[in-house]
C-alpha cells in the first residue's frame, strides 16, 4: 500500500531545511558557534548556542544533536529556563525521529505538550500536537494521527492563523488518504478529497504557489488512488505548474 506523508513542522525554531546544504553553507556558523560555547558562562546564552548547534546536527548526525541536547537541558532545568527546556525537548524528539525511533520521538513531543498545560499559548502548543499526529500516521495509527491534526486545526482556527489551519486541513486530508488505502473503504477518500479541496482554497486565496502545489498534488494522488486516471494528470499537470512557479519566486 502506498503512504502518503503528512506536513511535518520542522524541529526547534520551525525552519526547514536541507541537511546538505545545511553543512555546506552554514560550516561558518558551526565553526562560530563552536567557538562561542567554548567561551561561554553558565547562563541562558549558552543554552541558546547548545541548542543551535543541536539542532544543526538532528538530521545528519543525530547521536551529536542529542548529546548537545542533553547538555542544553542540564542547564536550563538549573537556570529554570522555560524556553531553553522546550527547544531542547524539541531537538530530542526531531534527533529520535531521525533515528527512527518514534516511541521515543513521541516521549519527548508528549513533554514538552505537557509544558504548556494551563497556558494559554496555543500557537506554540499546536506544531507540537501536529507532529505528534505525524508520528501516529508514521505508525500506521490513522485515528489517533486524525484525532491529534483536528484537534491542531480546532486551536489555529480559534486563534485564526490561515497558514497553519491550511496546513492542518491538508494533514486530515492525507490521513484520510491513508486511511483508504488501507480499508479500501471510498468514504475515506471523499472525506480526504473534501479536507484537500478546503486546503486548496485556502492556500489560493492566499496566492502561497508552493503550498497550492502541496494541495494540487494530494488531490491528484486521491483521484489516482481510486483509479480516475485523466483527471488526476490534469491536476498533477497543475500542481507541477505551480511549484515550478514557487521556484521562481524565490530566485
Amino acid at each position: 500500500m502506498k503512504k502518503y506523508t503528512v506536513r511535518f513542522f520542522s524541529t526547534a525554531f520551525f525552519i526547514a531545511c536541507n541537511t546538505l546544504l545545511l553543512f555546506s553553507q552554514n560550516q561558518h556558523k558551526i565553526d562560530s558557534l563552536e567557538h562561542s560555547l567554548s567561551r561561554a558562562k553558565e547562563d541562558t546564552n549558552k543554552v541558546r548556542t547548545l541548542n543551535e548547534l543541536a539542532f544543526i546536527y538532528i538530521e545528519s548526525i543525530p547521536d551529536k544533536a542529542i548529546s548537545y541536547s542533553e547538555k542544553s537541558l542540564a542547564l536550563s532545568e538549573k537556570l529554570n529556563y522555560k524556553n531553553g527546556i522546550e527547544n531542547a525537548l524539541n531537538c530530542f524528539a526531531g534527533s529520535y525521529h531521525t533515528k527512527g525511533d518514534l516511541s521515543k520521538a513521541l516521549e519527548y513531543y508528549n513533554k514538552i505538550l505537557k509544558t504548556y498545560e494551563g497556558m494559554v499559548n496555543k500557537t506554540n502548543s499546536g506544531p507540537f500536537l501536529s507532529n505528534i499526529g505525524t508520528i501516529y500516521i508514521e505508525q500506521g495509527n490513522y485515528d489517533k494521527g486524525l484525532e491529534c491534526f483536528l484537534t491542531f486545526l480546532k486551536l489555529m482556527e480559534e486563534v485564526g492563523d490561515k497558514e497553519r489551519i491550511a496546513i492542518a486541513l491538508g494533514n486530515i486530508g492525507v490521513t484520510f488518504q491513508n486511511k483508504g488505502g488501507s480499508t479500501h473503504n471510498i468514504h475515506d477518500y471523499e472525506e480526504a478529497l473534501k479536507y484537500h479541496n478546503k486546503a486548496f482554497q485556502m492556500d489560493k486565496e492566499s496566492g502561497d504557489k508552493f503550498n497550492i502545489s502541496v494541495d494540487l498534488n494530494n488531490i491528484g494522488a486521491v483521484y489516482s488512488d481510486i483509479g480516475k486516471l485523466k483527471p488526476s494528470v490534469e491536476i498533477f499537470k497543475k500542481a507541477l505548474d505551480h511549484f515550478q512557479r514557487s521556484l521562481k519566486l524565490k530566485e
